[in-house]
């Protein structure tokens, strides 16, 4: 049992964990009042104790109010922080998608490639027009991203951009990874793909057959540009060479 007097605190409970905020006062417990959330008493210091409870309780309702008129997220924390007149940082998915690809973009040949920096740029450019056309908004508080979001910008992919499977299947992998980040970060609760699932298909590759080969390499072309195009592609059938050895081969290596 504890003795002497406990620092009171309020509750605050919406959906998810519920948080507790100091008023900075006292009270034996012996005085407090567990179903009223008050103290016990009628003198001037209790009344005066239980008014300014009263008040604070009044003070965290208007709060939550005013978090749901501005339809922003509605927690515990987020009624806290703003009693307290603590900022609460807030993120967009455009300002983390390009901060991302700027840190991607510094990490081109360490780890990375073109190739992956302008995968995800072409997954930012279909974000931003699927919000427009569909939200009617340029930029969106991940906090807000659910499943529909996610559900919604897959069958944008398939219908509007005319996106394959596997094409649609890689620029929702590239917004899973941010917001697999966003997760890690704490700047979400809960990840939006959470029970999306999409699979790959196995794509048969047309192969060249040697004759096909030997009819390109004799092509007589014109233009010096696809020429050089051809003997490059021809020289990359004959070596085995992956695109990124030959794009970097150079007169040394030979």
């Amino acid at each position: 049992y504890l003795s002497g007097p406990q620092p009171i605190y309020i509750p605050i409970t919406v959906a998810g964990p519920p948080k507790e905020l100091s008023i900075g006062r006292d009270c034996e417990p012996s005085k407090w009042n567990r179903i009223l959330g008050k103290m016990n008493g009628r003198d001037e210091a209790v009344k005066t104790l239980n008014s300014y409870i009263d008040t604070l309780r009044t003070k965290i309702e208007d709060i939550h109010l005013k978090l749901l008129r501005s339809e922003s997220e509605v927690t515990a924390e987020a009624i806290r922080n703003m009693f307290l007149g603590v900022k609460t940082e807030t993120k967009k998915l455009m300002e983390v998608f390009r901060e991302h690809n700027d840190k991607l973009e510094t990490l081109i040949g360490n780890g990375f490639t073109k190739g992956t920096l302008t995968k995800y740029k072409t997954t930012e450019k279909h974000l931003v027009a699927f919000m427009r056309t569909v939200y009617k908004v340029s930029d969106i508080d991940i906090r807000k991203i659910e499943y529909s979001f996610v559900t919604d910008f897959d069958f944008y992919l398939r219908s509007k951009c005319g996106c394959a499977n596997n094409s649609a299947i890689k620029h929702l992998k590239c917004l899973s990874k941010i917001m697999r980040e966003c997760l890690a970060k704490k700047w979400i609760t809960y990840n939006p793909f959470e029970g999306h699932k999409n699979r790959l298909q196995k794509v048969e590759r047309v192969k060249l057959s040697e004759q096909e080969l030997s009819l390109l390499y004799a092509k007589e072309i014109a233009n010096p540009r696809i020429e050089q195009v051809r003997d490059v592609f021809v020289f990359w059938c004959y070596t085995g060479l992956s695109f990124i050895d030959v794009q970097k081969l150079a007169p040394s290596h030979i």
